[in-house]
């Protein structure tokens, strides 16, 4: 899908996280709306964001915001759709608003929207940001988060053509690379390349903090160990929903892990040191590989 040049007469950005500003920061840089809204939970966050300068409007109800909006982005963590969709066909949305989303899951948000306000799927396409860090919170949004990174847009049956057509060009005036999957492939696709990768991550520093000398071995972690524990200094509470909320694809994830894993542990035990050395060298091929058609 290829996006054209585009403004929207009014943006508002649902939650205010690093995401939520990202896309805030990165719209006012580029021009991609003439007015800059956002809406947050938080009071206090609200406020910052005015004072910041990241949004236009002073602290203010939603429904007040949503009435002004044209495009609407909700960056909220997964489990809290159906309350926003609940919200949202409560208040209404104007004739002519599109909306688009920031979740790494992609089939539970649309299910909250078919079944917490059905009559906005007609305007509503689903989108995922490949981009982000460990980093959480207003002030860790950046105004070039999304330059070239891929975009991935989740289209269904019920999106008009000219919903999804507007929310392409939205997301393509962020100089976002965009690419299309369908719903329920992304989830499958992004359970082992960012949903498993964070478990391990999590789940590695948990271990280690059981460990009777913690404190000395975090003294004397190497870089190695700062690369793979990133992850975990990710915000919990976005990932305890992504968790659950993609849970048979996670823990076929997971299970399938577990499996090379058990064969690693078996392969160590049994002294299989030809069969050890071939699983490396291949997953050692696998990653060269990886970093030279899609990161070089």
């Amino acid at each position: 899908m290829t996006a054209e040049s585009a403004t929207e007469k009014s943006l508002l950005v649902i939650g205010l996280g690093m995401i939520g500003g990202s896309v805030l920061r990165s719209a006012r840089a580029h021009g991609s709306a003439e007015v800059i809204l956002g809406y947050d939970s938080r009071d206090d966050v609200n406020l910052l964001a005015y004072e910041q300068g990241v949004v236009d409007n002073r602290p203010a109800a939603l429904q007040e915001l949503i009435a002004q909006a044209s495009m609407i982005v909700l960056a909220v963590p997964p489990m809290t759709f159906p309350a926003v969709f609940t919200e949202l066909a409560s208040i209404g949305v104007a004739d002519g608003t599109v909306l688009t989303d920031v979740a790494s899951v992609k089939g539970p948000v649309l299910d909250a929207c078919r079944q917490f306000a059905p009559e906005l799927l007609s305007v509503f396409l689903p989108a995922h940001p490949i981009a982000g860090s460990e980093q959480s919170g207003l002030m860790a949004s950046k105004v070039d988060l999304f330059k070239q990174k891929k975009l991935i847009l989740t289209p269904h049956a019920d999106v008009s053509n000219a919903a999804a057509h507007r929310v392409a060009n939205f997301w393509g005036s962020l100089d976002c690379l965009l690419a299309e999957l369908e719903p329920d492939l992304h989830d499958d696709l992004l359970a082992s390349t960012s949903h498993l990768p964070h478990v391990l991550a999590y789940v590695l520093v948990d271990s280690l903090l059981l460990h009777p000398e913690t404190d000395r071995l975090f003294e004397f972690a190497a870089g190695g160990f700062q690369d793979i524990s990133r992850t975990a200094s990710s915000d919990p509470t976005m990932w305890h929903d992504v968790f659950f909320s993609n849970k048979e694809c996670v823990l076929a994830a997971v299970e399938q892990f577990e499996k090379r894993l058990a064969l690693f542990k078996s392969m160590v035990e049994n002294g299989e040191s030809q069969r050890l050395f071939d699983m490396l060298s291949t997953a050692k091929k696998g990653r060269d590989n990886y970093l030279a058609k899609y990161r070089s």
